[in-house]
């Protein structure tokens, strides 16, 4: 437990600079409907530091989507490679 928690300890609550940088490329992100983590309105409201595309897709599922529903979630991303 320590190790799994030393990581988010160690986080700063100031950016560094390139975190704060614009992101320039498309980009799609995938937010689990029912994450008690990151909740979809988060990553719509990141939309403003993407000077390109940016694309919410919600899917069905909490943090780990991917495999609590793996087929739709590998539908969506296929869908946009």
């Amino acid at each position: 437990m320590n190790a799994a928690f030393g990581y988010y300890r160690k986080l700063s609550p100031i950016p560094g600079a390139s975190l704060r940088a614009r992101i320039t490329v498309p980009t799609v992100v995938f937010a689990g409907l029912t994450d008690p983590i990151v909740i979809p309105s988060d990553y719509r409201g990141a939309a403003r530091t993407f000077e390109s595309d940016y694309v919410v897709e919600e899917v069905p599922g909490g943090h780990f989507m991917h495999r609590e529903h793996a087929g739709v979630f590998a539908e969506r991303l296929l869908a946009h490679l």
